[in-house]
């Protein structure tokens, strides 16, 4: 996965509010990199921390869900053969 798609992958597995180990279940991803992108799209205002009683939760902002909606499927990779060729 792509920086960006570790990103936007994250943001869908948000739809409601997840600890981390559901985040990492729904994106099979190391426990390190969850952490740094976890880091890196709160420091964007995509997510927050929500401490509910002893468990931290996360949630999307407003502006990650716009994130999540804007490139929902539009990531799609076509495959080689589908390219147009130039000569």
């Amino acid at each position: 996965l792509s920086r960006l798609e570790l990103y936007l992958e994250i943001l869908k597995s948000i739809e409601t509010l997840s600890n981390i180990a559901d985040i990492q279940e729904k994106t099979n991803v190391d426990d390190k990199v969850l952490q740094n992108a976890i880091a890196f799209l709160e420091k964007q205002n995509l997510i927050e921390k929500v401490n509910k009683g002893n468990e931290v939760l996360y949630r999307n902002t407003e502006n990650g869900v716009k994130v999540s909606r804007f490139f929902g499927g539009k990531l799609e990779v076509s495959p080689k053969e589908a390219l147009p060729q130039y000569p």
